[in-house]
């Protein structure tokens, strides 16, 4: 392995690791989303008459 190719190899695993964060960091906050919608949904089904209220907050 020559110096140019070692070079690509560290830009790929630059780029593979960015990657590999991002998409290990949107986890959380994607499961947190998930988490209001089903107490959202939840609370609709507990308290009809105040379904306009729980959508629009």
């Amino acid at each position: 392995m020559d110096a140019g190719t070692g070079i690509y190899y560290a830009k790929a695993a630059a780029l593979f690791g960015a990657a590999l964060a991002m998409g290990i960091g949107s986890i959380g906050p994607a499961i947190g989303q998930g988490m209001i919608g089903m107490k959202a949904c939840e609370n609709i089904g507990k308290y009809a008459e105040n379904a306009n209220k729980i959508r629009n907050t």
